[in-house]
């Protein structure tokens, strides 16, 4: 996995907040970051119609509309709430597979065993105690893109 094109480390990783659901976003549907961006203020403006710009965070609605409308295919699993980050990368998740996780707060990608986020790229075993949190919202199976 890598962090998507248009995304700059240094400037957007470092000092920006919130921006984890547009990265999880772009890598999961394959496409740049400002495309990403540009999709999931669409979905604010479709799901919150009063909202008149988007903060850099994201909710689990909009980033859900924003992958249909980047034509990815996805299956939400229910299953997986209240399991710890660390047991579903390395007990439950399929090899090969990409996920999108969320725990209050914050969404990242998972996929072999390893992390990626706006701050950490590596094995999910380097990433501190975060590993331990539980997942609170349905894990996000990116089954394909465009098809």
């Amino acid at each position: 996995m890598e962090y998507p094109e248009g995304f700059d480390n240094e400037r957007q990783r470092l000092r920006q907040f919130g921006i984890c659901g547009i990265v999880a976003t772009a890598i999961a549907a394959n496409v740049r970051f400002d495309v990403a961006k540009a999709a999931l203020k669409r979905a604010m403006h479709d799901i919150y119609p009063h909202r008149q710009r988007m903060r850099a965070a994201t909710t689990y609605a909009q980033r859900n509309a924003a992958l249909s409308a980047l034509a990815v295919r996805y299956s939400e699993l229910r299953e997986y709430m209240g399991m710890s980050v660390e047991t579903f990368a390395l007990d439950v998740a399929e090899p090969g597979k990409l996920y999108m996780v969320c725990y209050k707060g914050h969404v990242f990608l998972v996929k072999d065993g390893s992390i990626l986020d706006q701050r950490y790229k590596g094995p999910v075993m380097g990433w501190g105690l975060f590993r331990k949190r539980l997942i609170n919202r349905p894990v996000i199976r990116i089954d394909g893109v465009g098809w």
